[in-house]
């Protein structure tokens, strides 16, 4: 399981996080990647990850102009287990990236609410030093979280 530990005390912020659901499957680790924005190669944006080789994504992503991050856990549950045998899903990897290349805009948040059955269930924890949200996509909810230490 995933595993993340937020604490924003004392006006600043420290994040924890591990990738454990696929570990079997290569990684490349924390890395500097150019993007294209809007398709113009002078507007290159620049997110630090790490990446799945397989699947592509990553389960942690860091703008250093922007200062926002985004980071994903995993959430085991029955409704998983038995609908993955079903079911294929996208890969939810891409949305930390995605998210950051929108600069975390209502439509990017939208897009992933919207789609959130194409994914397993999972907690998007994202923001920046002053405010941060975690969204689980089971409860379909979005909640800010407050001056304190939380493990997700």
């Amino acid at each position: 399981m995933c595993i993340a530990l937020l604490d924003n005390k004392d006006d600043s912020l420290l994040l924890i996080h591990n990738r454990d659901e696929y570990k079997h499957r290569k990684a490349l680790t924390l890395n500097k990647n150019h993007y294209n924005n809007n398709n113009n190669i002078n507007n290159k944006q620049v997110l630090f990850h790490g990446l799945d080789i397989e699947s592509k994504g990553s389960w942690f992503a860091f703008d250093s102009k922007q200062m926002k991050f985004a980071a994903l856990t995993n959430i085991r549950c029955k409704k998983t287990i038995e609908s993955a045998i079903s079911k294929e899903y996208r890969t939810r990897g891409k949305i930390v990236t995605e998210l950051l290349l929108s600069g975390i805009n209502s439509t990017a948040l939208e897009k992933i609410i919207n789609e959130r059955n194409d994914y397993k269930p999972f907690n998007l924890i994202y923001g920046d030093k002053n405010q941060q949200y975690i969204y689980n996509s089971i409860d379909n909810k979005i909640i800010e979280i407050h001056n304190n230490s939380q493990v997700y």
